[in-house]
């Protein structure tokens, strides 16, 4: 009779684990899992890096704080990036076919021209 092996839990589970204990059952069923751990610490580390999660470690336990003004500077910053990287690739020529009409961005099939 062949045994079932179950996986070790990696660091990320057990770390997420540990701190999924106030979240509502279905929402730690997910971050439990090995993707769901690897994502929510990505997602954590994201937040802490741009500034707008913090960790105050008043009265001995970590926080999570979370900065609103914070995050829409960061939400402006992006949109003001992606409008400028898109600017430049229209003005490149990036985002026209080969009869030089304009491409749609988003649609899934690209016309490229006369066939």
């Amino acid at each position: 009779m062949a045994k079932s092996r179950k996986k070790d839990k990696s660091v990320a589970q057990a770390v997420v684990s540990t701190a999924a204990y106030s979240l509502p059952a279905p929402v730690r069923a997910i971050v439990s899992t090995r993707w769901g751990a690897r994502l929510a610490v990505l997602i954590v580390l994201a937040l802490l890096g741009t500034g707008i999660a913090t960790v105050d470690w008043t009265s001995g336990r970590p926080r999570l704080k979370f900065d609103k003004q914070r995050a829409q500077e960061v939400r402006q910053e992006v949109r003001e990036q992606v409008e400028s990287v898109a600017h430049r690739n229209h003005e490149g020529g990036l985002l026209e076919s080969h009869s030089g009409e304009p491409k749609k961005i988003g649609a899934r099939i690209f016309k490229t021209g006369p066939k």
